[in-house]
């Protein structure tokens, strides 16, 4: 058949692209920008480079010169990403960042406060008596470092000593949608090889503390009963992890919904500032983490 559109009818294209869907963080958020959409009766063009960087980040350069009306852009977390955000800011394309509220540039963005999730986590682990807290994450990362300083300042709130030589960057600057499993797994047994290894680690996503089970049965080392992993994000895997790792739940479906209303916004508003949202993230304790050993915790006072 051949259908038409009234006289005034208006067909709004937006852009939905995530770094890879094989991120459970992503799959989610782009389920909540399609059923926003769904109920207002928006098409969104769900874009995902499979993997590979430099294809993602000459399709967000290129969206200027596409039909869409807008897009919805899941963080890379990456100085390459930022610069590629300037160009779209700058060519004046309405878009709406998720996953990332950048200091270093203004954009209609939503998500988390990570230093606040850091530091809520950090109290955790400090009331349960661990000294020597270790860290393991990506610093490239502005939500990785903010997550970081909650940390350290939940740490020094107890009393206690910032070891920085307990944090682990995993320096993976150039591909964020790589496969990372050896690295971490690499940095991990470093960490936990040595001889005055932390009781506890704070892992900056979930993905990372998949990882690092395996490194600690290799060791010999047991959780949480030798060490307590904490990761973030609220990954599915979590549950099913040997033990359930506890973590920080991100609202990733409530965030994709909120891009949607906010670029709707900004379509009809397009002189209007850039508006920024904050949702609340969820502390999920499970099994993983457990007391300091009573040992380590006389040594460590």
């Amino acid at each position: 058949g051949l259908f038409v559109s009234r006289p005034g009818a208006t067909r709004q294209t937006i852009q939905l692209i995530v770094g890879s869907l094989q991120w459970e963080t992503m799959m989610l958020l782009a389920r909540g920008a399609q059923d926003a959409g769904r109920r207002r009766g928006i098409h969104l063009q769900l874009y995902d480079a499979g993997g590979d960087f430099e294809l993602d980040l000459d399709f967000l350069r290129r969206l200027p010169d596409t039909r869409a009306d807008g897009a919805i852009i899941g963080s890379l977390h990456n100085r390459r990403f930022a610069e590629v955000l300037f160009e779209l800011k700058t060519r004046g394309f309405p878009f709406v960042l998720v996953d990332e509220l950048p200091e270093y540039l203004d954009v209609p963005a939503v998500g988390t406060d990570n230093y606040d999730a850091g530091a809520r986590i950090g109290r955790e682990i400090v009331r349960l008596g661990h000294r020597r807290i270790g860290f393991l994450g990506d610093l490239v990362a502005p939500t990785t470092r903010a997550r970081l300083d909650g940390l350290r300042d939940a740490m020094a709130d107890g009393g206690l000593v910032f070891d920085r030589a307990l944090v682990v960057d995993l320096k993976e600057d150039e591909n964020r949608l790589g496969d990372w499993s050896d690295r971490v797994r690499h940095c991990a047994r470093e960490l936990l090889g040595r001889a005055d290894r932390p009781t506890a680690v704070f892992c900056s996503c979930d993905a990372v503390a998949a990882q690092v089970y395996p490194v600690c049965r290799d060791l010999g080392l047991r959780v949480p009963v030798d060490v307590s992993l904490v990761g973030f994000d609220g990954w599915s895997m979590c549950e099913v992890l040997d033990p359930p790792l506890a973590t920080m739940r991100q609202p990733m479906r409530e965030m994709g919904e909120a891009a949607l209303e906010m670029l709707l916004g900004q379509l009809q508003q397009p002189r209007a500032g850039a508006a920024r949202r904050t949702l609340a993230s969820e502390w999920v304790s499970r099994a993983s983490l457990g007391p300091c050993p009573p040992a380590e915790g006389k040594n460590h006072p």
